[in-house]
């Protein structure tokens, strides 16, 4: 069946000279795989030069039968490409955590017009917002991917003190001095969730890393195949 699709790119890895498995999270099929080759020696013309730039946004083509693995996409279109990466060192961090969270946490996704529609919109932030707010995009976009892969913590019952109970998703009173010590970075994790706004309260270096840690904790134990990333240690160092 041919069918037109939106599609954000999340990764692309060369296996040959010239061709490329494009990874790319869809509005209408969930996670799939694109084969694509890039012309070796000039620039790749139009909007196919899109599909090797992690989280572009394309409009292309392909022949979608279940039960097949791999697509190759025809008459590929940009429908965003993101500038602020290219300019600025931490929203280039910013991007590359992105990027390597969205392909872990979506690798075999099914379809979800909200969650794409979420991530659409969030990506197109990072070029929209002001530097300021930008310095924790990464935490709502976060907080956003807990609520649409629905392990967004309970929240109704909190109270200050109190911390963060990975497994049963909730907010609880702590059960030790140790556990106590944790209840900042859970109040943190509380504002984001509830206030209209998050990207306006403002943080220092050391709460934003906090919460941070709070959210991979938590996202990974519920998806442990996300394993361990590699650019929240960039982002630390970057994001003031």
């Amino acid at each position: 069946m041919t069918t037109e699709i939106e599609a954000i790119v999340l990764t692309a890895v060369r296996f040959s000279d010239t061709a490329y498995m494009i990874h790319v999270y869809s509005d209408l099929f969930g996670s799939l795989s694109l084969r694509a080759s890039r012309p070796a020696g000039r620039k790749t013309a139009g909007g196919a030069r899109a599909l090797f730039i992690p989280l572009s946004v394309i409009r292309t083509t392909i022949d979608y039968r279940s039960t097949r693995e791999v697509f190759i996409p025809r008459g590929t279109t940009i429908v965003r490409l993101l500038s602020a990466p290219g300019v600025d060192p931490s929203a280039n961090a910013l991007a590359l955590f992105a990027t390597e969270l969205l392909h872990r946490l979506l690798r075999s996704a099914s379809p979800d017009r909200a969650l794409y529609g979420y991530i659409s919109e969030s990506l197109a932030d990072l070029d929209r917002i002001s530097d300021t707010a930008r310095a924790s995009w990464h935490l709502r976009l976060m907080t956003g991917l807990c609520h649409h892969l629905g392990i967004l913590p309970r929240y109704d019952g909190y109270r200050p003190g109190d911390v963060l109970d990975l497994q049963e998703g909730l907010f609880r009173a702590p059960r030790s001095r140790g556990e106590g010590a944790e209840a900042g970075k859970a109040e943190l994790l509380y504002r984001f969730i509830t206030e209209p706004d998050p990207l306006a309260i403002p943080l220092s270096r050391e709460e934003r890393n906090s919460l941070m840690t709070l959210l991979l904790d938590y996202m990974t134990y519920h998806f442990p195949e996300m394993g361990t990333l590699k650019s929240p240690a960039i982002l630390r160092r970057l994001l003031s």
